[in-house]
């Protein structure tokens, strides 16, 4: 059904939420997947620094490390069997769910997957999320994932931890 999945990634356990449920649909479809970062490097100028520092270093670390989150989100992908290609953007203050919506059009994804923390009340109101527009500018469908609450993800480690064990004292 779906054979291009795009998945922004941002390093996020949000984001990581989104990327595990699309590595799982794409291992049932075969599809393939495009993880993608988008950077605003105005988003972390705090007026401190000089332009000559900011752009010599802060904005340069910012690059690395979004590829790094690429890297790592796309070896995740790849463990489980699936293609991925990356994609890493750069913004000055422009939207990101702009630049998500764009590379989804050229790229032709036919699926939108990300991590949302699901805002409401005056939060949403002030603070409309990439992911809400994202899946209102949306020509595809778009997957919308919250993440598990703390105590389910760390109550499920601890059993997959659990299986582990005792799957490896089975066969050792």
């Amino acid at each position: 059904m779906y054979q291009r999945i795009l998945v922004p990634v941002n390093g996020s356990t949000t984001a990581a939420a989104g990327l595990d449920q699309a590595i799982v649909l794409a291992g049932f479809m075969g599809a393939t997947l495009c993880l993608v970062h988008v950077l605003d490097a105005v988003n972390y100028c705090n007026g401190f620094e000089t332009g000559a520092i900011y752009c010599g270093e802060v904005v340069p670390h910012m690059k690395r490390t979004g590829a790094l989150i690429l890297d790592e989100s796309r070896q995740r992908a790849e463990r489980a069997g699936l293609k991925a290609e990356t994609a890493l953007f750069e913004t000055s203050g422009g939207a990101i769910a702009d630049l998500v919506l764009e590379h989804s059009k050229r790229w032709g994804a036919d699926l939108i997957v990300m991590g949302t923390r699901g805002r409401h009340g005056a939060d949403r109101l002030f603070m409309v999320s990439d992911a809400e527009q994202v899946m209102r500018g949306a020509t595809v469908p778009v997957l919308l994932v919250r993440p598990s609450p703390p105590a389910e993800r760390d109550a499920r480690r601890g059993a997959d931890a659990r299986a582990s064990r005792t799957s490896a004292s089975a066969h050792g």
